[in-house]
C-alpha cells in the first residue's frame, strides 16, 4: 500500500508463514492516477517497496511458500513461456 508501515509488512508475513497458503502473489504498490489510493501521502519509496516485497519473498520461500512476485524467478520464468508463444515458440 502506499502508506503501509513497517509493522503492516510484519503482521502481513506473520500471517502468512501462520496460515502457509500454498501460494502468494506478492507485488509493489503501482500507482495510478485518478485512483483513490494515489492521493495518499506520505507514500513508501520505490526503494523500501522492493526492499519489502524481497524480505516477503525470502521469508515466504523459507517457509515453503510458493510465492510469485514483482521480478522474481516464477515471474520471469512465466514472462519468458508467454514471449516464447507469442513468438511460436
Amino acid at each position: 500500500f502506499p502508506c503501509e508501515r513497517e509493522s503492516d509488512v510484519d503482521e502481513t508475513i506473520e500471517l502468512l508463514t501462520t496460515y502457509k497458503p500454498r501460494y502468494v502473489l506478492a507485488s509493489r504498490y503501482m500507482e495510478t492516477d485518478g485512483a483513490d489510493s494515489a492521493k495518499l501521502t506520505p507514500k513508501v519509496s520505490e526503494d523500501v517497496a522492493l526492499l519489502r516485497l524481497k524480505r516477503v519473498y525470502t521469508a515466504l520461500t523459507k517457509a515453503s511458500i510458493i510465492c510469485n512476485c514483482d521480478g522474481g524467478e516464477l515471474s520471469r520464468e512465466r514472462i519468458k513461456k508467454l514471449h516464447n508463444l507469442e513468438n511460436g515458440g
